[in-house]
């Protein structure tokens, strides 16, 4: 089900369609269909992460993670999902590199970090692992 809903999106509503051909009243009608499409094509690919990621398919949780990511990089939850993937994967240095990439996307955007759902779990899963050596 999960793959039919994938091969279904094929990227960004109206996409080629050029700005000045749109009306006011289209524009808004289409940007936040546009919006509300991305993010579910966004919480497929991370719903398919964690999936595959509890059947044990790390390399292929990792790359939907990615294009979760790639949809939407300010998603707290394909962010956590990512957290949790590269844990599995013993990532540990990895994991640290995400969380940088994320306070400056996050920065780019305005957010604060601290703000976050994923600043919490990035928090409470470097907590599980203090018997491993994590830098920050």
């Amino acid at each position: 089900v999960y793959a039919a809903a994938e091969r279904l999106y094929k990227g960004d509503l109206f996409d080629g369609l050029p700005v000045e051909s749109m009306s006011y009243s289209l524009e808004d009608w289409c940007t936040s269909r546009r919006r509300w499409l991305a993010s579910m094509a966004a919480k497929l690919q991370y719903d398919m992460s964690r999936v595959l990621r509890q059947k044990g398919r790390l390399n292929d949780a990792l790359s939907h993670c990615q294009q979760a990511l790639v949809l939407d990089p300010m998603d707290d939850n394909a962010n956590i999902e990512m957290l949790h993937v590269l844990l599995a994967q013993g990532r540990l240095e990895a994991l640290v590199r995400h969380y940088k990439h994320f306070e400056f996307i996050a920065q780019d955007h305005g957010v604060e970090p601290e703000a976050t759902g994923f600043y919490e779990a990035f928090h409470s899963l470097l907590g599980e692992q203090s018997g491993n050596k994590i830098a920050t």
